[in-house]
């Protein structure tokens, strides 16, 4: 899927972080106020090229960068133990399957970051862009979630074992109406419109790189994007999303959430 919707092969998901900004609890003092001057607690997610959550992790205080956050979550401990049986060297290309990421993460063999500003050549250049393509992924469906579920507009005033459940609650009822009510929930008229954004800045990296003319960039990306949303919008629906808060593991089969919310 990666692939095909955003040029980047071998690519099993999008990873990122994104502060969920919160009223903080009484005499916590600094210790939800993070970098950008608010309060917030940390949700750390994986995004397939769908926009639909493969992992959520919430509960860490934001005082965490993205990388150092992503260090307490079960993925990151089952990932650095070759716990996670992905899969071999892909035969076609001969290269691992990998998890992208921006700069704040740690590189690894199955975890791709952008190169440094400071060493980038043609070759290099032309790798971030195509990193970024696939990375941003998961940035959109922050977005999705922001934009559709009204309660993550505001600063939460709960207590943070609350917040948890609530914040966690959006990430599967976001992976319900993807599957359940696209045309409602993400119009594609809308996505397509959101594409047309993005392909401003691709196209300006896309002249540079002689990749692609500018005349055919509108028509041919939006077609591939089209095609791929109409795709996906008819396979199964059997995502596991598996939340950490606080210490507690709650593992929740969306197929288990679909039959309450449907009774």
């Amino acid at each position: 899927m990666f692939e095909d919707n955003w040029h980047f092969p071998n690519c099993l998901g999008s990873v990122d972080g994104k502060h969920i900004e919160i009223v903080p609890p009484p005499e916590s003092r600094s210790f939800y106020y993070n970098y950008k001057g608010f309060h917030s607690i940390d949700l750390m997610a994986i995004a397939n090229a769908n926009y639909e959550l493969l992992y959520a992790h919430f509960g860490t205080n934001e005082r965490i960068s993205d990388g150092g956050v992503i260090e307490y979550t079960g993925f990151h401990n089952l990932l650095t133990n070759n716990l996670l049986h992905l899969p071999g060297i892909n035969p076609t290309n001969g290269l691992p399957y990998v998890f992208v990421s921006d700069e704040a993460f740690a590189l690894g063999e199955n975890f791709l970051k952008p190169y440094s500003v400071k060493m980038l050549d043609h070759d290099k250049i032309v790798f971030n862009y195509r990193l970024s393509r696939a990375r941003r992924v998961v940035e959109n469906v922050f977005g999705i979630l922001v934009a559709r579920i009204g309660v993550l507009q505001k600063k939460i005033n709960l207590s943070p074992g609350n917040i948890d459940i609530v914040v966690m609650t959006c990430c599967v009822l976001h992976n319900f109406l993807r599957r359940h009510a696209t045309s409602t929930y993400t119009p594609q008229s809308q996505l397509i419109l959101k594409m047309k954004t993005l392909m401003k800045f691709d196209m300006a990296i896309g002249l540079k790189e002689k990749m692609l003319p500018a005349s055919q960039w509108d028509t041919q990306e939006i077609q591939l994007r089209q095609q791929s949303l109409s795709e996906t919008s008819s396979k199964p629906f059997s995502i596991l999303l598996k939340a950490e808060c606080y210490g507690r593991k709650i593992t929740c089969k969306s197929s288990e959430v679909e039959k309450r919310m449907l009774e």
